[in-house]
């Protein structure tokens, strides 16, 4: 789980390195069999993942007293 995203409490979170997401970038989510790959909205990466499988895309949010 990480402490900076809401509802991620049991869940291996990693950032990615592709679009390197900071704290108070629109961010989703991409579930793997690694856990919880988070991307920045735009990431081309994460584009073409919803592309190809979107039921494996999820929206993700920033805790709202760490933004």
């Amino acid at each position: 789980s990480d402490r900076l995203i809401q509802s991620t409490e049991g869940v291996d979170v990693k950032y990615a390195h592709c679009c390197n997401p900071i704290l108070g970038d629109t961010i989703q989510g991409h579930l793997t069999r690694r856990g919880l790959i988070v991307h920045r909205i735009r990431c081309h990466n994460l584009l073409h993942e919803q592309h190809l499988h979107p039921e494996n895309i999820m929206p993700l949010q920033w805790k709202a007293d760490d933004v």
